[in-house]
C-alpha cells in the first residue's frame, strides 16, 4: 500500500503547512479542548433572509469569519469554545455584536435568528458570495466555478480537473467520486446529444456559473419526484448570466508526419434557453497513447478500461437545437454522424480454464474495422396548463459496422486426456447492420388538491441486427510443442447469417396521494413486454474430423414479461427523501419454438430509499433496488449450433430469469473553512438464478494416439454469485487553491460461481486500485501535477490446475505547463508504469509527450501550436482481462511516435443578459430560464 502510506504522509505536511497559507484573520488556532459546531440565520426586520453578510465569531484570541448563504444561514466548524461573541454586518444595514453563553456540553448550536435594521447610509452595490464552494443537496452536487482559477481561454475540462472529486481523462471521460458520468446538459437541457466530451472539450470555462453532478433517474422522475431505479450520474452546466446571450467557435487544425491529423470545430450560440450547437471532429491518430492517461486506463465505474489498440481515422460532424417558449413548450433536438476506422496489430496470450486442465494459448491477430452510425434525438415537452404536462421523445439509430480479421494461434491444451497442440489459422469478414428506434409518450396531471399526482408513460422500441460472417479457418494438429510435426489438418469455411429482431412495450402508471405536507402514498405499476425473434442460416464446409456440419436454417423466439406492483410511502423536504413500500415482482419468460417452456416467477421485494443532507456540505444515501434480467437467443436456442464445428453451443430453453439485488449507499462531506472534501461509497450486488456457462469437453482420436477436444457450451442458472465494490475519496486545497491534495480509490472484490463439464467451481477476484495526484499552480503561469497509480489485480480458482494469480501495475505521472517570455506555453507530460506478475515479454514503458505553443491577442484567442507524442515509441503497455473461464493479457504496439502543428482559434462575442421586460430573467435550480 505504498500509494496509502505516501498519501497520508502528504495530507499530514499539507495539515502543518495550511496556517502558513491561511489568510489572516480568517482562521487562527484552536487552543481549547472543546469542539462546537455553531450555526444560524441572519434576516432583515421583514423576516427576510439577509444574503452576503459577514459574520464573524471570536473568543480570546480566536477567531473565525464566514458569510452567510442564500438562505441567510451561516455555521462555523470546530470552533473551541461555547463562549463567544458575533459581530454580524451587512451592506446597508448597522452592525450587530450579541455575546453567547452556552453550555459547553453541547456538540451543536443554533442560535436564534439575528436580525439586521437598516442603515441610514446607503452605500454602492457590493457582491459578497459567502456560499461553500461545494454544496451537497438531495440528489444534487453543486460547485461554484468562480472560486476555481483557470487561464482566459480553458475549455471546461480544465476547470473540471480543479474540482473536489473529479477526474478528467484526455479520452473526454469525466468520473466524479469513483463512478463515471454519463450525459451533459447545459442549463437543464441535453447538450450536443448529451455527450460528455463534447460539453468538456468544446465549452469554454468563462462562461461557467456552476456545475452541478446529478442523479439522475429520467425525465419520469424529474417531474413526477418518483426515483425508481438506479440513477446515472450527470454533469449539468449553468452558464452565468452575462453569458447566456452570445456566439462562441472553437477552431483546432492540426497536421502532422505519417499522415496524422487532428482537427475540431464548433460553433456555438447562446440566447437564454436557445442553445445551437454546430461541431464535429476529423483526425487521425493512435489510440494507445491513452494508455498513458492515468484515467482513461483506470477506473470505469466497477472496472477498469483497457486502453484502445491501433490506429484510427473518425469523423464525428453533429448538430443539436434547444429551446423553450413561454414555459409552455420544449424542444431539444440533435443528429450525428460518426465514421470510425481503426486497424491494429494484437498479440494476446493466455489460458482457459477447464475442470478436465487448462489450454494455454499465444496469438497474433491482424485487424481492420470501419463504423458509419447515424443518430437521431428529438424531445418535445408541452404545458398546456399548469395542470397538464405531455412529453413525446423520438430516438433513431442505424450502425453499419465491418470487420475483417487474420489470426494465428497456437494453443497447447493440457488436459487429463493428454497433451494436444493445436493451430488454428483464421481469415474472416463480418458486416454487421443494425437499426434501433424508440417511441415514447408521458402524461402528468397536477390536480386542485396539492400534490395529488396521475401520471402514465407509454413506450415502444424495435432493434433489428443482422450480422453477415464468412470465416474460413484451418485447423492443424501437431505430435508435439514445436508445431513440426503434423498430424491432421482440416479447412473450414463458414457461411452464416444472423438475423436478431427485438420489440419492447413498456407502460408506466403511478398515482400519489398526499398525506401530510411531506408525506404522499404512491401507488406503482410497471409493464414490460419483450418479443424476441431471431433467425439463422449456417452453413459449413471443409475436410473437417468426424464429418461436415450440416446446413442448417433456424427461427426461435421468446417472450419475456416483466411486471412491477409497487406501494411505497414516501417523505420529502429539502433536507431528506425517504421512500419505504413493498413491490410484487411477476415475471414470465415464454420459448415459442422447438421445446416450448413457460418459466413463471413471483417475488417480492421491499423499495427503499434514503437520502439525507444535514447542511449543505454533508450528505449521505442509501438504497435498495432489484431488477430481472432475461436470457438472451443464444442461451435459450433448444438445438445446437453446429457452425463452429470444434466450438458448439447448445441452448437450454428451461432458463429461469436472472435476478438481481442492489444495494448502494453514499457519504460526501466538505469542510468549507479547511477546504478538505472526504467521500466514500459502496455497491453490493447479490445475485440469484445467475445464467452460466458450462463449458463442456469431449474427445476424439485423431491418429497415433493424437487427441481433438470439441467444446460444447451450454447453460445454466446458479446461485452464490456476487459483487462488492468499495469507493473512497479525500482531497485537501490549499492556498486558496493554488496547491491541491488528491487521494482516490477503489476497491472491487467478485466471487461467481462457473461451470466446467458439468461441475461447479469459484472464481474470485480482487482489484485494489489508487490514486494520489497533487496540483501545484501559480498565478496561472506554472502548473505541476504528479500522480502515483497502483493497481493490484488477484484471482484464485477453485479449480485444482489453476494457480492463483496476482498482478501489480505502478504507474508514475507528471504533466505540467509553464508560461513564459510573451504568452509561450511549455507543457510536457510523462508517465512510466512497472509492471509485475505477468508471464510473457512483458516492458515497463516510458511515455513522453511534450507541446510548445504561442498565443497572441489579450484574451489569448489564438494559439499556434507544436505537440510531439510517444517521444520514446514505448507505448506497448500490456492489458490484463480476467473472467471466470480464462485470463488473457493483449499487447499492442502501433506506430505511435508523432508530431502535430497547428493552431487553435477561440471565437466569443457576447449581448449581455437575458431580460424581460427591462428586467433580469428568473431562473431554475438547473440554470434554465423562467419566461
Amino acid at each position: 500500500m505504498l500509494v496509502l502510506r505516501i498519501s497520508i504522509l502528504f495530507f499530514i505536511i499539507s495539515g502543518i503547512l495550511n496556517p502558513l497559507f491561511a489568510r489572516q484573520g480568517k482562521n487562527t488556532a484552536v487552543n481549547g479542548k472543546e469542539i462546537h459546531d455553531i450555526s444560524g440565520i441572519v434576516q432583515d426586520s421583514l423576516g427576510k433572509p439577509v444574503i452576503g453578510a459577514t459574520v464573524k465569531i471570536r473568543y480570546g484570541k480566536d477567531s473565525l469569519v464566514t458569510h452567510t448563504d442564500e438562505d441567510g444561514v451561516f455555521y462555523f466548524e470546530n470552533f473551541g469554545s461555547a463562549t463567544f461573541t458575533i459581530t454580524v454586518s451587512g451592506i446597508g444595514f448597522s452592525d450587530v455584536v450579541r455575546r453567547y453563553l452556552n453550555n459547553y456540553l453541547k456538540k451543536t448550536i443554533v442560535l436564534d435568528p439575528i436580525v439586521l435594521k437598516q442603515s441610514v447610509m446607503e452605500l454602492a452595490e457590493v457582491k459578497v458570495n459567502g456560499t461553500p464552494s461545494i454544496k451537497y443537496k438531495v440528489d444534487t452536487v453543486e460547485y461554484r466555478a468562480a472560486d476555481y482559477t483557470v487561464p482566459p481561454a480553458a475549455r471546461l475540462d480544465e476547470l473540471l480537473k480543479k474540482m473536489e472529486g473529479m477526474e478528467v481523462g484526455k479520452d473526454g471521460t469525466l468520473v466524479y467520486q469513483g463512478q463515471e458520468v454519463s450525459q451533459a446538459k447545459l442549463n437543464g437541457k441535453a447538450f450536443a446529444g448529451g455527450e460528455v466530451k463534447q460539453a468538456i472539450q468544446t465549452l469554454p470555462a468563462s462562461i461557467v456559473e456552476k456545475i452541478q453532478i446529478i442523479d439522475d433517474y429520467g425525465d419520469f422522475a424529474a417531474k413526477t419526484g418518483i426515483k425508481d431505479g438506479a440513477a446515472k450520474k450527470t454533469l449539468n452546466i449553468t452558464t452565468k448570466p452575462e453569458r447566456s446571450i452570445g456566439t462562441f467557435s472553437y477552431i483546432k487544425a492540426q497536421a502532422g508526419n505519417n499522415d496524422r491529423y487532428a482537427n475540431e470545430l464548433t460553433l456555438d450560440n447562446l440566447n437564454a434557453n436557445r442553445v445551437i450547437h454546430i461541431g464535429g471532429d476529423l483526425s487521425k491518430t493512435v489510440n494507445g497513447i491513452a494508455s498513458a492517461d492515468p484515467i482513461s486506463s483506470s477506473l470505469n465505474g466497477d472496472q477498469f478500461r483497457p486502453a484502445s489498440q491501433g490506429n484510427t481515422a473518425m469523423a464525428t460532424p453533429a448538430i443539436s437545437y434547444a429551446n423553450e417558449w413561454n414555459g409552455a413548450l420544449s424542444l431539444v433536438a440533435s443528429y450525428s454522424y460518426n465514421y470510425l476506422s481503426n486497424d491494429a496489430v494484437v498479440k494476446s496470450y493466455g489460458d482457459n480454464f477447464y475442470s478436465r486442465g487448462l489450454s494455454s494459448f499465444s496469438s497474433e491477430n491482424v485487424n481492420d474495422n470501419l463504423l458509419r452510425a447515424h443518430e437521431f434525438k428529438f424531445q418535445m415537452d408541452i404545458n398546456p396548463s399548469k395542470a397538464n404536462f405531455f412529453q413525446f421523445t423520438v430516438a433513431f439509430v442505424h450502425h453499419s459496422a465491418e470487420r475483417q480479421d487474420s489470426a494465428l494461434t497456437n494453443a497447447l491444451n493440457d488436459f487429463n486426456t493428454g497433451f494436444e497442440y493445436q493451430r488454428s489459422q483464421l481469415n474472416n469478414f463480418l458486416a454487421n447492420p443494425s437499426t434501433d428506434y424508440n417511441f415514447s409518450t408521458t402524461y402528468l396531471h397536477l390536480f386542485s388538491k396539492p400534490k395529488r399526482i396521475f401520471s402514465s408513460q407509454f413506450s415502444y422500441s424495435h432493434e433489428r441486427n443482422r450480422s453477415d460472417l464468412e470465416a474460413k479457418t484451418r485447423y492443424s494438429y501437431y505430435q508435439d510443442a514445436s508445431f513440426l510435426n503434423l498430424v491432421n489438418d482440416s479447412l473450414t469455411n463458414l457461411l452464416t447469417v444472423k438475423s436478431d429482431r427485438l420489440n419492447l412495450y413498456k407502460a408506466n402508471l403511478v398515482y400519489t396521494e398526499p398525506l401530510s405536507e411531506f408525506g404522499r402514498l404512491e401507488l406503482g405499476a410497471v409493464l414490460k413486454l419483450s418479443n424476441h425473434i431471431n433467425s439463422a442460416i449456417s452453413e459449413t464446409q471443409g475436410n473437417i474430423p468426424g464429418g461436415n456440419a450440416l446446413p442448417y436454417t433456424n427461427d426461435f423466439r421468446f417472450n419475456f414479461t416483466d411486471t412491477k406492483l409497487s406501494l411505497v410511502y414516501r417523505y420529502g423536504n429539502n433536507k431528506s427523501d425517504l421512500s419505504l413500500g413493498v413491490a410484487l415482482m411477476p415475471s414470465l419468460l415464454s420459448t415459442l419454438e422447438g421445446q416450448k417452456n413457460h418459466n413463471a416467477q413471483f417475488r417480492i421485494v421491499p423499495v427503499i430509499k434514503y437520502s439525507r443532507s444535514w447542511s449543505m456540505v454533508e450528505r449521505f444515501q442509501f438504497s435498495y433496488t432489484a431488477y430481472n434480467s432475461e436470457p438472451n437467443a443464444q442461451q435459450l436456442q433448444p438445438f445446437t449450433d453446429r457452425s463452429d464445428p470444434n466450438n458448439l453451443v447448445l441452448g437450454n430453453p428451461m432458463l429461469k430469469t436472472a435476478f438481481t439485488h442492489f444495494f448502494n449507499t453514499n457519504y460526501s462531506r466538505y469542510f468549507p473553512n479547511q477546504k478538505i472534501n472526504v467521500s466514500g461509497g459502496i455497491d453490493f450486488r447479490l445475485y440469484k438464478d445467475r445464467v452460466v456457462a458450462d463449458l463442456g469437453q469431449f474427445t476424439s482420436e485423431l491418429a497415433n494416439g493424437i487427441t481433438k477436444t470439441t467444446t460444447l457450451t451450454s447453460f445454466a442458472n446458479k446461485n452464490g454469485s456476487y459483487q462488492a465494490i468499495g469507493r473512497y475519496g479525500l482531497s485537501k486545497q490549499l492556498n486558496n487553491r493554488a496547491f491541491a491534495l488528491s487521494f482516490n480509490g477503489n476497491v472491487v472484490i467478485n466471487s461467481m460461481i462457473a461451470l466446467s463439464n458439468g461441475s461447479d467451481y469459484r472464481v474470485s477476484t480482487k482489484q485494489f486500485n489508487e490514486r494520489f495526484s497533487a496540483r501545484i499552480a501559480i498565478n496561472n503561469s506554472f502548473e505541476l501535477n504528479p500522480y502515483l497509480g497502483h493497481r493490484l489485480i488477484s484471482s484464485g480458482y477453485s479449480l485444482a490446475d489453476v494457480a492463483p494469480d496476482h498482478t501489480s501495475i505502478a504507474q508514475l505521472a507528471l504533466d505540467g505547463k509553464l508560461s513564459f517570455a510573451k504568452n509561450f506555453l511549455c507543457s510536457f507530460e510523462i508517465n512510466k508504469n512497472f509492471v509485475k506478475g505477468l508471464s510473457g515479454n512483458v516492458s515497463n514503458p516510458l511515455i513522453i509527450n511534450a507541446g510548445i505553443e504561442k498565443s497572441f491577442f489579450k484574451q489569448r484567442s489564438l494559439t499556434l501550436t507544436f505537440n510531439c507524442f510517444d517521444l520514446l515509441q514505448q507505448n506497448n503497455l500490456i492489458q490484463q482481462v480476467i473472467t471466470p473461464q480464462s485470463n488473457i493479457s493483449t499487447l499492442s504496439n502501433p506506430f505511435s511516435r508523432y508530431f502535430l502543428l497547428g493552431l487553435r482559434l477561440n471565437l466569443q462575442k457576447w449581448s449581455g443578459t437575458p431580460q424581460r421586460n427591462g428586467e433580469p430573467m428568473k431562473r431554475r435550480g438547473d440554470g434554465s430560464f423562467i419566461n
